[in-house]
């Protein structure tokens, strides 16, 4: 007797990807609550891992921490050519505030749509995931 190798149908196929997509999901969404509550910034580069799945670009990423600008030096020019440092005007203090606040301001918005596109990536993979093991019954 010959053992016989029995193939898996394509309701098995199915139904596996279904509950992969569905806990795929189910993750994005767990940790997304877990960093809301914690509430600790959103990663930049979101809550799901590089997966063939879902691949993230692979661009550098900046520090919040890189904002801070460097220790400027002012300088006075007398009509002889020299240079004598002077300490920064309210005018050059603020203009350097704008600045920091503007960067800071622009990882703000990027963990915003980051949050968003988790949101929206994880939303996706639960309803398909569930869509596809429901719809085995029908295979």
């Amino acid at each position: 007797m010959a053992a016989e190798t029995r193939l898996p149908s394509a309701s098995q196929w199915v139904g596996f990807i279904g509950i992969f997509l569905l806990l795929m999901g189910l993750y994005g969404a767990g940790r997304m609550l877990h960093i809301s509550t914690r509430g600790v910034p959103y990663p930049e580069r979101g809550v799901f891992p590089d997966t063939i799945l879902l691949p993230q670009n692979s661009t550098l990423v900046l520090r919040e921490s890189e904002c801070d600008s460097y220790p400027q030096v002012y300088y006075d020019y007398s009509p002889d050519g020299k240079q004598t440092p002077r300490p920064a005007t309210q005018e050059e203090l603020d203009a350097q505030q704008q600045q920091t606040l503007r960067c800071v301001n622009g990882f703000n918005e990027d963990r915003a749509k980051q949050r968003q596109y988790d949101k929206n990536q994880s939303t996706f993979l639960i309803f398909v995931g569930a869509g596809l093991l429901l719809s085995r019954r029908f295979l």
